[in-house]
């Protein structure tokens, strides 16, 4: 489910940011370590947090009937994980106040940010900056879990991995296989690139059994598309 998006109130958010921009115009992509500051990441996993503790049947598996993820041909789930969508329990922009995470997606409409988007998307950042609706997915790895190839219905897809220190799992990694390079998994990470761009989540190994839920990989996903019924007029 998409929704309309408010304007925000900049910040001096930069000044925590390491950015790496992809060197091809082809197939550009963006990396932000220390994406949240560090009182914004303390709040973010106070929700996850919350969301853990709640029945597992609350919050399905990619595995499941119906559940909206990317398919084969023979409709076999190209992913296997926990997701759920945020816009399913925060249904108006008033509830979206209550979304530590959903409050903190002004950073992505900062000017600070829109400046860092025009130097590393050369060709497409007219077109980021123009998207006027979003939609938020969590998804959670544990071990075993992945997600093949696939592309993403949207203009721009924003990936924020978290997980708790110190790190219980190998893999986790992102691949861009047609611009064939694999991004770290690193946690308070923001990666955004095109959605048409294919990408992969290489499967999750625990290093050994873990002693509590939640040492996994967490994934915000932030998508960004434009639609005219969203366009304000003049």
């Amino acid at each position: 489910m998409m929704k309309v998006l408010n304007d925000v109130d900049s910040t001096d958010i930069e000044n925590y940011w390491e950015v790496t921009k992809s060197d091809s115009e082809v197939f550009p992509y963006l990396i932000v370590d220390n994406w949240y500051n560090p009182e914004e990441l303390e709040s973010v996993w106070k929700e996850l947090d919350f969301y853990q503790s709640c029945p597992r049947h609350k919050i399905s598996r990619t595995e499941e009937n119906n559940a909206p993820v990317a398919r084969e041909i023979d409709g076999t789930p190209k992913s296997k994980a926990f997701r759920f969508h945020l816009w399913d329990l925060y249904l108006t922009q008033e509830g979206r106040n209550f979304s530590n995470i959903l409050r903190n997606m002004y950073k992505q409409r900062s000017p600070e940010f829109y400046k860092i988007v025009e130097d590393a998307f050369p060709i497409h950042h007219h077109s980021y900056k123009g998207t006027n609706t979003d939609g938020t997915m969590i998804s959670y790895y544990e071990d075993g879990d992945y997600y093949k190839p696939h592309i993403d219905s949207m203009m721009f897809t924003c990936l924020i991995w978290v997980y708790r220190e110190p790190k219980q799992f190998k893999g986790g990694d992102l691949r861009l296989p047609q611009a064939e390079k694999t991004i770290k998994v690193k946690s308070n990470r923001m990666l955004l690139f095109p959605s048409y761009f294919s990408h992969q989540v290489i499967p999750v190994k625990f290093d050994k059994e873990p002693t509590q839920s939640g040492l996994g990989r967490y994934c915000i996903t932030h998508f960004y598309n434009w639609e005219s019924s969203n366009v304000q007029s003049i």
